[in-house]
């Protein structure tokens, strides 16, 4: 996985899509969001990622869960929440890939 474009370019959707379609072509993704908090400023939504059309029990368990204050960054950390327990990669090697800040803003690559 830590070698597939997508996953480089930060698109967890994509990479995850594509090694599904590879290895399982009938399962597909399916994701739902939700605002959690739609009063703060800005919003907080939640996103759960599940295969659907799985015949294989560890598919169809999982579940990735993202939080952020987009929809589209929400979709992307569950996709990469289904990879991390789907053992595609390893915190580890993700965050040596994608560095991150403090306060959880990616930190620029190139420096």
């Amino acid at each position: 996985m830590i070698e597939n474009k997508q996953y480089l370019l930060g698109n967890f959707r994509g990479a995850l899509q594509e090694y599904l379609n590879k290895k399982y072509p009938d399962v597909k993704l399916e994701f739902e969001t939700e605002v959690q908090e739609p009063s703060t400023k800005p919003p907080v939504f939640i996103a759960t990622c599940k295969a659907v059309g799985a015949e294989i029990d560890k598919l169809k368990e999982l579940v990735g869960t993202g939080h952020a204050a987009s929809k589209k960054a929400a979709v992307h950390f569950s996709a990469l929440e289904y990879m991390l327990k789907l053992n595609l990669l390893s915190a580890k090697q993700h965050f040596k890939i994608h560095h991150q800040n403090k306060d959880g803003s990616a930190a620029d690559a190139s420096k």
